[in-house]
């Protein structure tokens, strides 16, 4: 069938006669809608079957753009398709952990395999390496733009200026891993070897110390100032005031290692062990927005 016979009968609103529907078209129930009469015309001729008359007869006038069944509509009628956007990657030191961004936009990433936090700008490009503590893992920047980084392999916090100079060293528990910082400037810190919290002044000045877990990971502020810890020897989140008050514990899935709350104040963790997110609903107060307190874990 000619492409012009098509196109003619479809602007005079007339139906395309002789036209078969794809089958993938017909199961979806699709039919076509819209003005881009020649491609589809096309389209449709490719699959008539020599000469056949029709089975059902459609009016042709185009696509129908239903977001998930437009890309299976085209992909099984031949149409040609724009490819989606491709991924940029970054180069930055060995084994790359966890991540967060500053009131500037620059990214800063734990380097766990060469004890280095990464510096990029938010195009990507390279600012600058620093070297921190052993085995750097957990990262969060408070309201001055400082960075604090936990180091798994030497038991401190590392303090960087927003420039990345050096300005303190603290000593907190056994293999320091999440770290968030609260609206008072206050640092807590997860000891996943020591089964401990440790939360310091933003002056580095130790204010407590905390006993969790077993086995202490992830760490998270809500709106309230309220801290949540997953645990990953005990499969449960728990809760404490700002203060260090035991609030609750809720029980998630296994070896649960990032927590984070989002805007509703649901409790999101993420389960390592099972694949999975438990999502407890409307537990917390919401987030802490200011300042940004990372960090974005890996898992």
């Amino acid at each position: 069938m000619p492409i012009g016979f098509v196109r003619d009968r479809v602007q005079k609103g007339l139906p395309a006669a002789n036209i078969e529907i794809h089958p993938v078209c017909r199961l979806l129930r699709v039919y076509c809608f819209g003005h881009n009469v020649s491609a589809y015309a096309t389209v449709l001729e490719e699959f008539k079957k020599g000469g056949k008359h029709m089975k059902k007869r459609a009016f042709v006038r185009g696509i129908i753009l239903m977001s998930f069944l437009s890309a299976v509509f085209l992909t099984a009628c031949g149409s040609s398709s724009t490819a989606g956007p491709t991924p940029s990657t970054f180069s930055v030191g060995t084994n790359p952990s966890t991540i967060a961004i500053d009131a500037s936009g620059n990214v800063w990433v734990t380097n766990q395999g060469s004890n280095t936090v990464t510096e990029l700008s938010s195009s990507g490009a390279l600012l600058n390496t620093f070297t921190v503590g052993t085995e750097p893992y957990g990262i969060a920047i408070d309201a001055s733009g400082n960075v604090w980084v936990t180091n798994t392999g030497s038991n401190t916090v590392t303090e960087l200026s927003s420039s990345g100079a050096l300005l303190n060293t603290f000593t907190v528990g056994t293999e320091p891993h999440g770290i968030a910082i609260d609206a008072s400037g206050n640092v807590w810190v997860a000891n996943q070897g020591s089964d401990t919290l440790t939360e310091l002044s933003s002056t580095g000045e130790l204010l407590y110390t905390l006993t969790i877990g077993p086995e202490p990971y992830g760490i998270a502020i809500d709106g309230s100032g309220n801290v949540w810890v997953t645990n990953q020897g005990s499969n449960t989140v728990t809760e404490l005031s700002s203060t260090g008050a035991l609030l609750g514990t809720l029980a998630v899935g296994n070896q649960p290692s990032g927590v984070v709350i989002d805007a509703s104040g649901n409790v999101l963790v993420a389960d390592y062990a099972d694949a999975t997110v438990t999502v407890w609903k409307g537990m917390a107060a919401g987030p802490q927005f200011k300042p940004y307190s990372g960090p974005i874990w890996p898992y």
